[in-house]
């Protein structure tokens, strides 16, 4: 029997004769009015062919069947049909030739062509030429009208004015976690283009039909389930990362995928002499490269190999200065340029028309180890790092490849590949523009920027601020209603607009897939070896694995933060949490774009982003402030209390100086808090005192956490705020130091209750690189000297 395909013959075919040669059979299969010419063959062929090996011979004549060329030969010429314009039918030939590790049109193997009549068509439009120009017509006025409609109400939603009310404003009252549903008529729409891989509706793709393949391979689909749930990788981040062979493509891969019958639910292991994970990884070595190799390597341009740039230079500490020209050096192991020219899952960015920020190229410089792309908030501390290392071209280029992305698909993704589409990641991208378009004084008072490159860079940090500010049942912002007595004495209930992290993707993590349908299994009891296409088969289970992703995008993945029971990740509940930091972070971004605006002489814009911060300031006092722990608290939307997790996230209001300077009783609370919480230790401040497993939980203590308390911490500006300034900066540089020498490397994330100690938990092992690490570190020893030692 042939194997089932997709596509089924409109008619039964039947056999006719054909014109041989001296070396094949060749019959005619006629389909309705098309003929297909196959080849068939005979053991006599084979042994000329392949000699004395048995199953080569056998693998061969049943490539060759001739049920199995015409299922190939017609799906073939309806797939690429539309590509043909142009070309005579009658004189198409198209190559196809079994998988056997070489490509189709090399001359050291037999092509099949077969040729499609079209006689019987072109006859009856010449009888019927005034039938067929109406019909023409018809079919034009039909398509004008529907791009006329298209065009005006497009496929996906456009973005909202900034002083617009969004229409789901109407709705005042808290929505449940449970009811966080992504909204249907959207995702309907989507699925159109993207059926099983659904994007943020602020993104239009151009899904042409090669995306459409790639994103079959990396994002969904059987291929990545059998892939991933094999375990032919013990990191699933790995096959997600390998680019396609040159001499491949991923037409051709998904052909040899279904002609292999790899998919889990085709496999039989009885027609096979290897397993199915070695079957798999034969697959792969034959179309995919090593993970990586679609960015090269590369030294940027401003990088200083034998100068100290003045900042390091300036360092007063023998032993520290020499460290921090080593983490200079590390830069040019850091850059990455991508290879237009390799098909992958890398995301390439649109160059910007605007000649105020176009670059000839923009080199990244990338985290390390497994991290081989750029990341969203990874970037904010490598540019500081890369400004004291005197790299402002290099650094000026990281944020411009920020703002590409979000000129083309309205928001930062997560980082630097397609399957990261679904999110994106802390906004911290003003506050990298801030950094880069300052050209003189850094004074907050006196600072100057260029700004010719503000007049470029601000629409587009708005379009992201929009992006974050979309409300509805998948959006950022979210509503909470809550009763506030007026100074008349009334009571009344005021609505308040605050951010969280969500997604509306409804399936696991491609570079996670393994991890995330493990744990859904666990908890929804569907077997792991299901087909792809089932595996959000529940609503339960898509909003779980939403708000794994959701978690994702908050950086802090995984975290006790984010669960309803605080050592349980299977009661993640990401999108019911508005956390303190990222509205910390939304406070930043308003303040930003105000003073970017006062800069640039916009009198409406400053009135209206200090308007959004002045009630976004309000709405963290009145919802994430919590009298009880005298700081600012992640706050449950299903319980409407603030979380019980003590977390550094909580004293993030600091550093985006969201607090009233003048509220000296306050301020002291605060601090002795943060002294009172369990989070400082001997070697750094660890992410919470929730000792879970989880990599953002105790005791880890990772790099971003130490800038933003330390910059909250001197942003207080008392004598006591500055003396603990002093000491945790003092830990985390010692402990940072000791690690250096002790192993020569810098990781993402330390142990905080051990000097030198190396950060534990999560799904991947500890990674050494490390770009914010860095950042910090360099920024600790130049910026911040004066408080050290």
């Amino acid at each position: 029997m042939p194997p089932s395909y997709a596509f089924t013959p409109p008619q039964s075919p039947r056999m006719t004769d054909c014109n041989g040669d001296n070396s094949y059979n060749r019959e005619c299969v006629v389909v309705g009015e098309n003929t297909f010419e196959i080849t068939t063959v005979s053991p006599k062929h084979a042994m000329a062919e392949h000699g004395k090996d048995a199953a080569e011979r056998e693998r061969w004549i049943k490539s060759l069947q001739w049920e199995d060329q015409l299922q190939m030969l017609i799906k073939k010429n309806t797939i690429e049909s539309s590509a043909k314009d142009g070309m005579s039918l009658n004189e198409e030939e198209i190559c196809l030739c079994p998988k056997m590790g070489d490509r189709c049109g090399q001359k050291t193997r037999m092509g099949y062509r077969v040729r499609v009549g079209r006689q019987t068509l072109l006859s009856t439009m010449k009888r019927h030429k005034k039938v067929v120009m109406i019909v023409a017509v018809a079919l034009l006025s039909f398509i004008l009208w529907l791009y006329a409609l298209l065009s005006a109400k497009t496929l996906i939603p456009p973005s909202r004015n900034l002083d617009a009310q969004p229409a789901a404003a109407k709705t005042k009252a808290i929505v449940p976690a449970s009811k966080f549903r992504p909204d249907p008529a959207t995702t309907a729409k989507l699925a159109k283009v993207l059926p099983s891989f659904t994007l943020p509706p602020e993104i239009e793709l151009r899904a042409d039909a090669e995306t459409e393949r790639v994103m079959d391979i990396y994002c969904r689909g059987p291929i990545l389930h059998a892939v991933q749930m094999a375990n032919v990788y013990s990191d699933s981040k790995h096959f997600v990362d390998m680019p396609i062979k040159t001499n491949s493509s991923p037409f051709d891969i998904i052909m040899d995928f279904q002609q292999r019958k790899l998919a889990m639910t085709e496999f039989q292991p009885d027609d096979h002499t290897f397993t199915h994970d070695v079957m798999l990884r034969h697959f792969i070595e034959d179309h995919f490269d090593p993970p990586g190799t679609d960015l090269s390597p590369i030294t940027p341009f401003d990088y200083q190999e034998h100068q100290i740039p003045p900042m390091i230079a300036d360092i007063q500490d023998p032993g520290l200065r020499e460290w921090a020209v080593s983490l200079h050096h590390l830069w040019r192991t850091l850059g990455r340029v991508p290879n237009t020219q390799v098909r992958s899952s890398y995301l390439h960015a649109k160059a910007f028309a605007d000649p105020r920020l176009r670059r000839p190229q923009n080199i990244l410089i990338v985290p390390g180890g497994r991290f081989r792309e750029s990341y969203y908030w990874d970037s904010y501390w490598i540019v500081q790092g890369l400004i004291v290392s005197d790299m402002r071209f290099t650094a000026r280029g990281i944020v411009n490849n920020l703002l590409e992305y979000v000129a083309e698909f309205g928001f930062v993704p997560n980082g630097g590949r397609i399957y990261y589409l679904t999110r994106s990641q802390p906004p911290m991208l003003s506050d990298m523009v801030k950094l880069v378009a300052r050209t003189g004084k850094n004074n907050e008072a006196e600072v100057e920027y260029d700004e010719e490159y503000l007049k470029a860079a601000v629409p587009v940090l708005e379009k992201e601020y929009r992006f974050w500010m979309q409300l509805g049942p998948s959006g950022h912002a979210v509503e909470i209603v809550k009763p506030s007595r007026g100074e008349d004495g009334v009571t009344r209930n005021v609505t308040h607009v605050l951010n969280r992290y969500t997604s509306s993707a409804n399936h696991p993590r491609p570079e996670s897939y393994r991890e995330d349908v493990v744990v859904a299994a666990a908890i929804y009891g569907h077997t792991v070896g299901m087909d792809a296409g089932n595996a959000a088969s529940t609503e339960s289970k898509d909003m779980y694995y939403n708000d794994v992703i959701a978690a994702a995008e908050s950086g802090w993945d995984f975290s006790s933060r984010w669960f309803r029971q605080e050592a349980d990740m299977k009661t993640m509940f990401t999108s019911a949490v508005i956390p303190v930091d990222l509205n910390a972070i939304m406070y930043r971004m308003e303040r930003n774009l105000m003073r970017f605006h006062e800069y640039l002489g916009n009198s409406d814009r400053v009135q209206y982003f200090r308007s959004a911060a002045e009630r976004r300031l309000e709405a963290m006092d009145e919802i994430l402030w919590s009298e009880e722990f005298h700081s600012w608290k992640d706050f449950n939307m299903e319980t409407m209390a603030h979380s019980r997790v003590i977390s550094v996230s909580d004293f993030t209001p600091l550093w985006a100086k969201a607090f009233d300077p003048n509220d000296t009783k306050r301020l002291q609370a605060v601090i002795q808090a943060l002294q009172d919480s369990g989070l400082l230790q001997i070697g750094g401040i660890q992410t919470t005192n929730t000792f879970t497993g989880q990599q953002w939980d105790a005791p880890n203590a990772w790099p971003p956490e130490q800038d933003i308390v330390m910059e909250g911490l001197l942003a207080v500006n008392t004598q006591e705020s500055h003396e603990l300034a002093r000491e945790l900066m003092r830990n985390w540089v010692r402990t940072s130091f000791t690690a250096w020498k002790q192993t020569g490397l810098m990781f993402e994330k330390y142990n905080a209750t051990e000097v030198g100690g190396l950060g534990v938990g999560g799904e991947y092992f500890p990674q050494f690189g490390f770009g914010w690490t860095n950042g910090v570190i360099l920024k600790f020893l130049t910026i911040h000297q004066n408080l050290l030692p």
